[in-house]
């Protein structure tokens, strides 16, 4: 019985631990995003093109409604944004999604779309490490 009850306790320790573990993740989370402000409460969808500049380091996506307004102007480059994901290489696009970006033709994106004035360095290494290969 005392087995039992000693082996039911490092168990639960076990558990205890791992649970700890799961939480301090879920705390990072907010602070890999805490730059960000939400457009809007609800999931949305934005139709964008993606751009291809000489600097690989500059946003590449754009509002096809902007895209349409600015054209070439070098007022476009104001309203380009980059794609963010919580995904830790970044937003996964399928195959075609990406083929449609080559061919500067425009996707549909849903989610929750943020704004933000200032990058963490995780973000920042992620372009860089994208950008790249």
């Amino acid at each position: 019985m005392r087995a039992i009850l000693y082996i039911f306790t490092m168990v639960l320790l076990i558990l205890s631990s791992q649970s700890w573990t799961i939480v301090r993740e879920k705390e990072k989370t907010p602070e890999r995003f805490k730059y960000y402000q939400a457009f809007g409460k609800k999931s949305e969808t934005l139709e964008v093109i993606c751009l291809t500049w000489p600097d690989k380091k500059l946003p590449n996506f754009v509002r096809v409604e902007d895209f349409k307004k600015y054209g070439n102007s070098d007022e476009l480059i104001g309203y380009c944004f980059y794609v963010d994901s919580k995904k830790k290489l970044g937003p996964d696009f399928s195959e075609d999604v990406r083929d449609k970006f080559v061919k500067k033709i425009p996707v549909k994106l849903k989610g929750k779309f943020f704004v933000t004035k200032q990058f963490d360095d995780t973000f920042q290494l992620e372009i860089l490490k994208n950008y790249a290969e």
